[in-house]
């Protein structure tokens, strides 16, 4: 079983952070009265995550993350190289098991972050996120949380209007 999200990305985005959400936490239920307060997780089951543009091999690896969503995930040569990647670039400074557990689903901090200053993005660019779940399939009521950020230059001058740029 598999599954493709597309990710509208913005005209010069700088970066773009993935995760999965359980729908408890980010869509209010009157019944349990549960504060909403997102975590982040990897794919639960995801046997492989590519993620990468159309006709183009992966961002971060050609092939894709491998066991991202399983238990295999922190022996994964892949999860390893991403976290030292993280770390390297002062992006993630907990320790490995905090972002691959033994048991993936009790962690809250999974996001993939992708660098796209090295892509030229036009406007409507989109971002396949193709997830293979493994034999016991996806759980229900995960959803893909996708931020994209991109740089606005902001100048105020007294006695006129606000103005936005783009940083290009």
């Amino acid at each position: 079983m598999f599954y493709t999200n597309l990710v509208e990305l913005p005209r010069a985005a700088k970066f773009v952070a993935l995760a999965w959400v359980y729908e408890d936490e980010v869509f209010h239920k009157a019944a349990s009265n549960k504060p909403l307060s997102a975590r982040y997780f990897f794919p639960p089951n995801a046997e492989n995550v590519t993620v990468g543009f159309e006709g183009e091999p992966g961002l971060l690896f050609p092939l894709g993350f491998e066991h991202l969503g399983t238990e295999k995930a922190q022996n994964s040569i892949t999860s390893r190289e991403y976290y030292r990647q993280m770390v390297h670039r002062g992006l993630y400074s907990r320790a490995y098991e905090k972002m691959f557990p033994v048991h993936p689903d009790r962690s809250y901090d999974q996001i993939l972050l992708f660098d796209l200053t090295a892509h030229k993005l036009h406007d409507g660019a989109k971002l396949n996120v193709h997830v293979k779940y493994a034999a016991a399939r996806s759980l229900p009521g995960y959803y893909l949380a996708a931020v994209a950020v991109q740089q606005m230059e902001y100048t105020y001058h007294h006695d006129r209007e606000l103005t936005c740029k783009l940083v290009v």
